[in-house]
């Protein structure tokens, strides 16, 4: 759920183990399927409500069947023009797309094809078929709607399209054209262990995607959202986009009346946290600290110790969290449970420091980071070292690409629920020199909430 990822742990200040959430965000994998999911459309049309009281809308473009002109200018537009055009057009029907794939995972195509090629006959019989199995008094399948989505999911990676000859004859005219999964349509198999078809549920049902209409209100003011409050007043408001537009709060909306959604919320976390894990392992070499201490503060019950102490015995591991979050567990093998409270200053001794969204924005203030940063690089040998699995926005959004990109479009998503922004390259390196620590080196990881960032003391 955005803005609260693991419902079990909330993310307030000080409440039941704070350093026990593991605050995860989206997953790389791959990253080209969040990039067909996520709503940038629903951003840009915000964008544009923002923009009709200000000077941006000076300059309107005007398009006609025969050219496209420049309102002030009156010229035919160059080609320059014509592709920014054209650009600008497929950034506004991108939410065409992740909504045809909400209709495609919610109406079970993927688990339907498995690993077969079908007709589009073929697969309207079979929905058909779930259908009248559940509602005798509905109507018959739409086939010519089940081929545009079709269609539209094949331009966009997630089906193969293909055409089978009929009765020996290779004419087009006479083949039949066949629908199959690709490697990224695989992940939307419900039945998979390994499955996407749950934020496709989550980010497109409408409690969530009505909430994008909301925002420009929330941001420069309900006059600019088409809301005139009657006093003539262009204030932005202090309800959140969600809360607007389902009238509650994203926290009671999936965890006290809406099951299946928080089911599909959860299903995604499980997905993301494997990936983090994953990412965790590879994207920084742990072999290098045979024969050292590592100390994961803020790591819950110890689960990511418990899988770096499986692949590298010779690391001693330990986790420290808040008393009552590890005193009733038992320590994962290799892996040994502290319990304190970081604010007392006092943790435990070690050689490396592994901290895991634990300095998430959502947590803490930055003098809190701070703080905790402090007592990590007081607990330190003098050439310890503090890892840290956080997300990173670039600095140059518009070089952005990749798991860059993906990261910027769910930051905005955290918007509609009042979720802080993650921390670019620069803030990174203004929080943690105010501890007394340098940024030895970024890297990027197979997920983009799970950069690893690498610090030192400063001399």
């Amino acid at each position: 759920v955005p803005g609260r990822w693991d419902c079990q742990h909330l993310h307030r200040r000080h409440q039941a183990s704070p350093m026990g959430v593991d605050g995860t965000m989206v997953s790389r994998a791959p990253t080209t399927v969040f990039l067909a999911i996520c709503s940038c459309t629903r951003l840009a049309t915000a964008f544009i409500l923002c923009s009709q009281y200000s000077p941006w809308s000076q300059t309107h473009l005007e398009m006609s069947a025969s050219s496209i002109s420049i309102a002030n200018h009156g010229e035919p537009a160059g080609e320059e023009e014509s592709d920014a055009a054209q650009s600008l057009m497929e950034l506004a029907s991108r939410h065409f797309a992740s909504q045809a794939l909400h209709a495609f995972v919610k109406m079970g195509v993927p688990d339907i094809l498995g690993a077969d090629f079908m007709s589009i006959d073929q697969i309207s019989g079979l929905l058909d078929e779930g259908i009248s199995s559940s509602n005798s008094q509905r109507r018959k399948v739409n086939r010519d709607g089940v081929l545009r989505i079709m269609r539209l999911m094949a331009a966009e990676g997630i089906l193969v399209q293909s055409r089978t000859p009929t009765n020996g004859n290779s004419s087009k005219e006479e083949q039949v054209v066949t629908f199959g999964l690709t490697a990224k349509g695989k992940l939307l198999k419900r039945g998979s262990q390994q499955t996407l078809a749950s934020v496709v549920l989550h980010w497109m049902e409408k409690p969530l995607w009505n909430a994008w209409s909301e925002l420009p209100g929330y941001v420069v003011g309900d006059c600019v959202a088409g809301h005139d409050n009657g006093e003539g007043g262009n204030e932005a408001e202090d309800v959140l986009p969600f809360e607007k537009a389902n009238g509650m709060s994203s926290d009671d909306f999936y965890c006290q009346e809406n099951a299946e959604s928080l089911k599909n919320a959860n299903e995604f976390v499980r997905y993301i946290s494997a990936e983090e894990e994953r990412a965790v392992l590879s994207g920084f070499n742990w072999s290098q600290l045979s024969g050292k201490t590592v100390l994961d503060v803020g790591g819950h019950r110890g689960k990511l110790m418990g899988i770096i102490a499986s692949k590298y015995p010779e690391i001693k591991c330990r986790c420290f969290d808040l008393p009552e979050v590890v005193s009733s567990v038992a320590a994962p093998e290799g892996v040994e449970l502290l319990g304190g409270d970081i604010f007392d200053g006092n943790l435990p001794s070690c050689d490396i420091i592994f901290m895991k969204h634990f300095l998430d924005k959502v947590m803490w203030k930055e003098k809190e980071a701070i703080q905790i940063l402090s007592s990590c690089r007081e607990a330190l040998p003098d050439d310890g070292q503090i890892i840290i699995a956080e997300a990173v926005l670039p600095d140059d959004c518009a070089n952005a690409s990749g798991t860059n990109r993906l990261h910027l479009y769910v930051d905005v998503l955290f918007l509609l629920v009042g979720r802080e922004a993650a921390r670019t390259e620069s803030e990174w390196n203004s929080l943690v020199e105010k501890a007394g620590l340098r940024i030895d080196w970024i890297t990027a990881t197979s997920a983009p909430s799970c950069y690893i960032i690498v610090l030192s003391k400063t001399s």
